[in-house]
């Protein structure tokens, strides 16, 4: 079982994305089949600090690419992401979800596996260390410092 929904957003549709028989926006841009980890990080959580998290990527283009993640993520803000396997990196790409996808696959002793695809459009190269709040950059990059010792 598959469910798909797009992700609500008022801003005009740029000129690099087709629309599918279903109405979705997609992207026009050769993409790239190779898999490539890589780290969501998001600036507000349930915690209510800074998360980051792995995640793994396929179909890159130059205008966006498909994140795939076993947990379901937030959508409803922007999403900052970084196609490298090394932790502590400063520089993120500022991406917003456009479209979801749910996958439910039954497993052999009965029990459902579930991954969830979000479709991101890039939107400009972000860096860490140009944020203008001290004390939640302070806390990204603490945060960065321990991904990079786990890494």
């Amino acid at each position: 079982m598959t469910t798909s929904t797009d992700a609500n957003r008022p801003d005009p549709i740029e000129s690099d994305t087709g629309t599918d028989a279903g109405g979705a926006t997609r992207r026009r841009q050769d993409r790239s089949s190779v898999i490539v980890p890589g780290w969501l990080l998001l600036l507000e959580s349930d915690k209510g600090c800074p998360e980051i998290c792995r995640i793994s990527t396929r179909d890159v283009s130059e205008g966006g690419a498909k994140v795939v993640s076993p947990v379901q993520l937030p959508t409803n803000q922007t999403w900052y992401l970084r196609f490298s396997s090394h932790g502590g990196e400063t520089k993120f790409i500022e991406s917003e979800v456009r479209h979801i996808d749910e996958q439910i696959v039954p497993t052999l002793d009965g029990r459902e596996l579930r991954r969830y695809f979000y479709g991101v459009r890039f939107l400009r190269l972000f860096d860490v260390t140009s944020m203008t709040d001290d004390l939640l950059r302070e806390n990204v990059q603490l945060l960065l410092q321990q991904t990079k010792a786990k890494a």
